[in-house]
């Protein structure tokens, strides 16, 4: 691509993360930028009371490249939305909104998270650390203040920053879910990010940056990623999933599963057990109530369409089904798996919880989202679900 990147990394590393924060900083001085790509970072480590912005310069034939200091602060708290918004718009000065990259680098738990507080002092400064703090958040957690961010609070930083970025990228788990792409669709043409856990070593950034160095399109980059993320980790020996993601259909992709839902709900009240049956044998990640959206779907159309007599509503619940995968197979770019029990994952995952007190402790928050409120009876679905479940 001949004009200029910027690839920016927030590093929300006060956590258990700074050593790998450091592998991923090697990585990119590994490749390091170029007279188009140019990198800049903001890291929170855990071991020092100091935040730091650098800036990897250009890539050199015998050495790495030079990691260089630009801006240097006291602790900062990098779950806090405030934060976040000044390294965005500090990033945004160096470039135009069409070529800025953003990744989002830390735990991450997809619209929820919730642990027992655990509070552990570090060994080197006696710093105390809230390891598992309580909290319904969702990303950039940092571990001194006990703070996260929400999806809801992301979206409102990009709204009050006026962001839209060519690629937005989770390097945290769990990420990949269509409630993440609903609520952030409109600031980025395409997102990196996982349905599954990601190891430790998390995304390998030297590849990343080849590709953008070597790519005729933020498509063809992203795309190709998407390989390079499964073949570091198949080396490795682990279980992975990832996926790039347009955001150009996600509202037909929205509408088209709210019709579905629609009809689901009437399914309940005649195939009841088919749908059990069909929760039972989807693909499911770490979080056992994230299900895999595309196996979902073709599930009620190998488990249920064929049970339906009803021979109008036979036709319009697979002409909703058709529509639904059209939509689905613009908006999944590129996506793979490595691991036998992921081998059913297609890129973007769906809330469908199966256990009672699951669904009532997040049912609240799930319903402050904005894909609750497009696809409301995806919402209604899951009520009547738990009503017949209760029976």
């Amino acid at each position: 691509m001949e004009k200029e990147i910027i690839v920016s990394i927030y590093m929300a590393g006060d956590n258990d993360l700074t050593h790998a924060g450091l592998t991923d900083i090697d990585e990119l001085r590994l490749e390091g930028g170029s007279d188009f790509v140019r990198i800049l970072l903001e890291f929170d480590k855990a071991d020092e009371s100091k935040t730091i912005r650098y800036e990897v310069g250009k890539s050199s034939t015998d050495k790495p490249a030079e990691l260089v200091k630009i801006e240097e602060f006291n602790e900062t708290d990098s779950g806090d939305p405030k934060v976040l918004s000044n390294f965005v718009q500090w990033v945004g000065k160096y470039s135009v909104k069409e070529n800025f990259i953003l990744i989002l680098w830390n735990h991450g738990g997809g619209f929820k998270f919730k642990k027992d507080i655990q509070n552990i002092v570090h060994s080197k400064d006696n710093r105390l650390f809230k390891y598992g703090v309580s909290s319904e958040k969702n990303i950039c957690w940092d571990d001194i203040s006990g703070n996260s961010i929400d999806l809801i609070e992301l979206k409102k930083v990009f709204l009050d920053c006026q962001s839209h970025f060519p690629i937005l990228g989770f390097d945290a788990c769990l990420m990949g879910m269509i409630e993440v792409a609903a609520q952030l669709n409109q600031f980025a043409d395409y997102f990196w990010f996982s349905q599954e856990m990601e190891p430790w070593q998390g995304w390998p950034y030297h590849k990343l940056l080849k590709r953008l160095k070597e790519s005729n399109s933020f498509q063809e980059a992203g795309a190709s990623f998407v390989d390079d993320y499964l073949f570091y980790h198949e080396e490795n020996g682990e279980n992975v999933t990832f996926s790039f993601i347009s955001s150009a259909y996600i509202e037909q992709l929205i509408q088209s599963l709210n019709r579905i839902a629609d009809l689901c709900i009437e399914l309940i009240k005649t195939n009841f057990l088919d749908m059990i049956k069909i929760r039972h044998l989807v693909q499911t990640f770490d979080y056992t109530d994230y299900v895999d959206l595309g196996d979902f779907t073709a599930l009620l159309k190998d488990r249920i369409l064929v049970k339906i007599s009803d021979e109008s509503f036979k036709k319009m619940f697979l002409e909703s089904l058709n529509e639904f995968e059209q939509y689905y197979n613009k908006t999944v770019i590129h996506t793979g798996f490595r691991g036998e029990q992921l081998k059913k994952s297609t890129g973007l995952s769906i809330w469908f919880p199966i256990k009672e007190k699951v669904y009532h402790k997040h049912k609240n928050d799930y319903q402050n989202l904005d894909f609750a409120k497009k696809c409301f009876k995806w919402d209604m679905f899951l009520k009547c679900f738990f009503r017949e479940l209760e029976k």
